[in-house]
């Protein structure tokens, strides 16, 4: 893939091209991955899934959430998604995280006091597990260095695994 403006670029490898996405974007990123082969994996951070049943995904994909999205059984669009996986798939939470910990919005909110009570995660803290976990999901899938997401999600005692 080439776009003009791209002169002097390496060519894109879709082989290591990933969508993720928060919230909206997540419930986007599993769509994406669903209908579009030029994606190779996908990530959804803390969104509703608002499709799915009707084909497989048979590419990686991890579901990251809290409080509703990150308890089994708690958000039933969540479990429709996790059948809908066919390829390697990984379903984590992170204790303490409010929907808004997986963006660089809850240090806004943390700076004025509007995280909200169920938010105990310290904002810094949500975004360095953040960046491991969606990091090593990419490195072990896309770059293919090895069981990386494991090993990030053992070393954090905020992250819980629901389903592999």
């Amino acid at each position: 893939l080439r776009s003009p403006g791209a002169v002097g670029l390496p060519r894109l490898d879709p082989s290591r091209v990933a969508v993720v996405g928060h919230s909206m974007g997540g419930a986007a990123a599993f769509e994406a991955l669903r209908t579009d082969a030029g994606f190779a994996a996908a990530a959804n951070l803390d969104g509703t899934v608002h499709t799915g049943g009707r084909s497989p995904v048979n590419r990686p994909f991890l579901l990251l959430g809290a409080g509703e999205h990150g308890r089994p059984g708690a958000d039933p669009t969540w479990q429709r998604a996790w059948r809908d996986l066919s390829g390697p798939r990984r379903w984590l939470s992170v204790r303490g995280a409010g929907h808004l910990s997986f963006t660089d919005y809850a240090r806004l909110l943390e700076r004025t006091g509007t995280a909200g009570e169920e938010v105990t995660l310290g904002a810094a803290d949500a975004g360095r597990v953040t960046r491991e976990l969606v990091v090593a999901f990419l490195d072990e899938r896309l770059r293919r260095y090895g069981p990386r997401l494991d090993t990030a999600a053992r070393q954090d005692p905020e992250v819980v695994t629901h389903g592999r």
